[in-house]
């Protein structure tokens, strides 16, 4: 009796898997380079400044979320948004292994309203969120 292998070619779970894989690496790959291009600040920009800014205001509101801390659920949650003009945040999208964390973090941004005067609105915005349990 002949033993016969099967391939993963054609078994379109894998494929999609592959296929969420490559989008998630896109995504990730261009969220650093646009950091490292949106990081650059030159002297007399205020652009570092509003960004300290928001990143403040955002990390007041965005805390370890006590579900999480008593499920003992920990992870990184990756997002991108923007800023509109009346100052309140739209989250574009959001990457993580953890869609509770995920959703967590969206619903917690879309309640900030910011000072337009504060923030560069239109532009955006690229956080990472990273939920660990202290051991």
């Amino acid at each position: 009796m002949q033993h016969q292998t099967k391939t993963n070619q054609n078994n379109p779970i894998i494929n999609i898997q592959k296929l969420n894989t490559m989008k998630a690496v896109k995504f990730f790959a261009a969220a650093l380079i646009l950091v490292v291009l949106t990081s650059t600040v030159k002297a007399g920009d205020d652009t570092k400044a509003v960004k300290s800014q928001l990143t403040q205001k955002v990390t007041e509101m965005v805390k370890f979320p006590e579900f999480a801390q008593e499920n003992l659920l920990e992870g990184f949650v990756y997002v991108e948004f923007k800023v509109s003009e009346e100052g309140k945040i739209e989250v574009v999208r959001t990457n993580t292994l953890e869609p509770e964390l995920a959703n967590y973090v969206k619903e917690k941004l879309q309640q900030i309203v910011l000072d337009s005067n504060d923030v560069a609105t239109g532009k955006t915005h690229y956080m990472k969120f990273d939920f660990r349990l202290e051991k």
